[in-house]
């Protein structure tokens, strides 16, 4: 199957769904998505990225559909992200080895456990032990 490239902003319930879809036909494309790292679909979109994630900057970035001019309830409390995905894995291994590696103190354990870490401040998350931080839109 050739290169396909999509763009998607889905209703956040089918999430899951359109990144099973975008694996399945090893697409790849853009994405908009709430900034959500306790969903299930998270470690699978994180896994999937092929570039640092797009965080927009303007305070008036939701509006209603109904009435573009006014500004969403959400806007406030909800963070979305423009996040570079494929299907691919080898297109995802790629960008994950030029990541930096997440460092800890020195002569501490490693951390096991079964959750990827996330950054509490929003702007980054890890992904195999590597270091992802989003990039700001202007």
């Amino acid at each position: 199957m050739g290169k396909i490239s999509f763009y998607a902003f889905p209703p956040f319930c089918i999430i899951q769904k359109v990144l099973c879809k975008i694996c399945e036909d090893k697409a790849t494309g853009l994405i908009v998505v709430p900034y959500w790292p306790t969903q299930a679909w998270w470690p699978f979109l994180v896994r999937m990225l092929i570039a640092a994630p797009l965080l927009p900057r303007y305070k008036d970035t939701l509006t209603l559909p109904s009435n573009p001019k006014l500004i969403h309830p959400l806007n406030k409390t909800l963070k979305l992200l423009l996040c570079h995905l494929s299907g691919d894995i080898s297109k995802a291994r790629d960008f994950q080895l030029q990541l930096p590696m997440l460092s800890s103190n020195p002569g501490n354990l490693e951390h096991r456990n079964s959750i990827d870490h996330t950054c509490n401040d929003g702007n980054s998350t890890v992904i195999n032990n590597r270091y992802i931080h989003f990039q700001h839109l202007s």
